[in-house]
This record gives C-alpha cells, sequence and structure tokens, in this order.
C-alpha cells in the first residue's frame, strides 16, 4: 500500500529453519547469519541503513558473517527502477534468477532486468556445510506500517545436465 515503509527481501540462508532477523529498515532478514538477500526497499532508511533512497532494489550480503541491511554490504543497488515505484499500490512483478554454476545472478521488476552480476559466487556468501539452506521472503516495518503481498512464486533448480538434456530433442 501507499506511503508506508519499509520493504521486502526475498532470502536465501542456511543459519536454521526458523532464523528471524529483526525488524524496520533491516526488512526482517537483518542480523541472521551467513545468507543473502535480495530487498524491495520502499522507505528511504539513510540514518541507520544508508539507503540511497525511497525505491530501490539491492542484493545484499552479510558483513562480518551476518546478514546486513545496511547497504556498506550491498553488492549491488539499483535506484534507476524504470519509473517503478513499489509503493503504488500495484502489483509488481520482481524475478531473481541465480545460475549457481555459472556464478549469475539477476533481478527484474516489471519485466526489465534491473541487476545483473557475473561474478556472484552463492556459496561464498551462504555457508553450505550446515544441514540445509532455506528461501522465502521476510518483511517488516518500523515506525509506520505497510501490507506487503507476494502474490505468486516459483522456484526452480535447473543443472547443465538438465539444460543439454532438454529442449525438444532426443537424449543423448
Amino acid at each position: 500500500k501507499n506511503s508506508g515503509a519499509d520493504g521486502f527481501a526475498f532470502v536465501l540462508q542456511s543459519q536454521s529453519k526458523s532464523a528471524l532477523g529483526s525488524g524496520g529498515c533491516d526488512l526482517g532478514y537483518g542480523k541472521i547469519q551467513s545468507g543473502i538477500a535480495v530487498e524491495f526497499d520502499n522507505y528511504c532508511s539513510a540514518d541507520r541503513c544508508d539507503d540511497p533512497q525511497n525505491n530501490h532494489v539491492a542484493i545484499q550480503l552479510p558483513f562480518k558473517n551476518i546478514l546486513s541491511s545496511h547497504h556498506r554490504s550491498s553488492l549491488v543497488t539499483c535506484d534507476d527502477l524504470n519509473g517503478v515505484k513499489l509503493d503504488d499500490g500495484r502489483e509488481h512483478e520482481g524475478v531473481v534468477v541465480m545460475d549457481v554454476e555459472g556464478k549469475r545472478i539477476g533481478v527484474g521488476l516489471d519485466g526489465v532486468e534491473i541487476i545483473e552480476r557475473a561474478d556472484f559466487d552463492l556459496w561464498r556468501w551462504v555457508k553450505n556445510d550446515t544441514d540445509g539452506l532455506w528461501i522465502g521472503f521476510t518483511g517488516a516495518t518500523g515506525g509506520l506500517s505497510q501490507e506487503q503481498r507476494i502474490m505468486k512464486w516459483n522456484f526452480a533448480v535447473e543443472t547443465k545436465q538438465q539444460q543439454q538434456t532438454t529442449g525438444g530433442g532426443e537424449k543423448e
């Protein structure tokens, strides 16, 4: 909804299935150990989180092994969202694509790729020596309120072997 705070994030973390981060500008993922977050942030928390502005998307990484929403921990931040206002009350399509083997991450918003990194090594940021990897969404508010809705989401894992054997041809 319009004029609220703070936003939400898509999170991959290996701390635990019940990991819970802190609220406000931390968007519910701050202080989780070992993970990454793709934040869709619509409130400028310049004092605590060094947000660039009130309408941005960022890939956040751990700082000293703790996931942080402070923008010194951003792999990349995009505040040019091609005219999209995250808090305009409309549905928006966000897409996060990770190619773990190819070390690539991309983020799209309303059909336009707004972030692409070709040097992204997920396992550098997410410990893979734990009992699992948990994927989900977090959201938080501080002094203001806001409703965030995830209307639909999909998760798929594709390996190089699947890429080579799919596409209409016969298996070799």
